[in-house]
């Protein structure tokens, strides 16, 4: 995924600690919105999904994240619900949509992928 923020200022060389101190204060500037570029171009026939990694009501960010982007679909993921840390090999997801959330069992990143892969070639056939 890509970052919603990255530091304002880039070392070109290694950050000695006897250079810096105690502390070291880094300073982000916000990255450039790239699912906003995408669906500023899109065109009618193109399915735009978000993905949505949340520590609190992941169904209520993922409507959210659908409305306020103008996405076809959101996979929503609470990363703090067990199975579903970072660096896991399994997920909990909701694939959102205009229809609803449907809520997907504990399952293998790969079968999550799978059932994914399904809901867009189910929704570009209709």
């Amino acid at each position: 995924a890509v970052a919603d923020y990255r530091p304002a200022d880039v070392a070109t060389t290694k950050m000695k600690k006897r250079e810096q101190g105690d502390s070291v204060s880094l300073a982000l500037v916000r990255n450039p919105d790239v699912l906003e570029a995408i669906v500023a171009q899109r065109d009618a026939h193109t399915l735009v999904v978000g993905f949505k990694a949340e520590t609190g009501d992941a169904v209520a960010e993922g409507t959210r994240m659908l409305r306020e982007k103008r996405l076809d679909l959101v996979v929503a993921n609470d990363v703090t619900a067990a199975g579903s840390e970072f660096g896991s090999d399994t997920d909990q997801v909701s694939f959102v949509s205009a229809d609803g959330a449907e809520r997907l069992p504990l399952l293998s990143k790969r079968e999550v992928a799978r059932r994914l892969v399904a809901k867009i070639a189910e929704r570009l056939a209709s």
